[in-house]
């Protein structure tokens, strides 16, 4: 079985790609899917068959679903470590604990936080090498160690090859920093899709924005050094 996350209302989409591929699915909440293969997929259900994928954020291979609700956070992450060990390969492990990208899983930020933290200290303590995030571990050839909590009690867990992984980052979201007093949310989106590309204009290469205002992609481009010719009827932001 696979979990899988996608922005919330996407649900029909990703299952829709899934049934494509001959993958039987359910909703299981906002922003999440649960899938189970169906018989013969027509590209099996490999990471190569799931790299087709658009409306699905990250995919989470489960290999444990458990009820932490009795447990101490140092007992939670022993638990998860344990069930899991069979799929560590002596690779480097970056952890990611998320919660569905909802208004049911905003509450549960800072549980994850504090889960991700007490399971990177348990499997230094056994060990195990930690990398310090999905970048970091897929430059190293490591693996990711997934754990989604559907609640403040229960989790579903799965490791994956970082190379075979949707996302890189906790729940197929990437965060990215909104450069002070941005004039809009546009400059998260240029600075994400920046990031994920990992190329863009350097320091001293001339951009033109055009349809700028107010102004957001124009801020992006110039805290990065680049002289910008801002382009639009109407004004920019003050002090742009």
């Amino acid at each position: 079985d696979w979990l899988w996350t996608c922005r919330p209302g996407a649900e029909d989409d990703v299952r829709d790609e899934l049934s494509a591929l001959g993958i039987s699915s359910r909703p299981l909440q906002a922003g999440l899917v649960l899938s189970s293969p169906r018989g013969r997929t027509r590209a099996g259900t490999t990471p190569a068959a799931f790299a087709t994928l658009t409306f699905a954020r990250q995919g989470l291979p489960v290999g444990l679903c458990r009820s932490i609700s009795d447990l101490e956070l140092g007992e939670a992450a022993a638990l998860i470590v344990d069930g899991l060990y069979r799929g560590f390969k002596g690779r480097p492990i970056a952890v990611h604990v998320y919660a569905a990208d909802s208004e049911a899983g905003k509450p549960l930020s800072s549980r994850c936080t504090a889960l991700s933290e007490a399971i990177a200290q348990d499997l230094a303590a056994r060990g195990y090498p930690v990398a310090a995030s999905g970048p970091a571990a897929h430059a190293e050839g490591g693996q990711i160690l997934m754990v989604c909590l559907l609640s403040a009690d229960n989790v579903v867990a799965g490791v994956q090859l970082s190379s075979a992984a949707l996302s890189l980052h906790p729940g197929g979201v990437q965060r990215v920093r909104r450069p002070a007093e941005a004039p809009s949310r546009s400059a998260h989106k240029l600075s994400e899709a920046l990031a994920w590309l990992g190329h863009g204009p350097q320091s001293g290469e001339d951009c033109v924005d055009l349809g700028a205002a107010p102004g957001g992609w124009s801020q992006v481009l110039a805290e990065r050094g680049c002289p910008v010719i801002a382009v639009d009827t109407g004004g920019l932001a003050p002090g742009l």
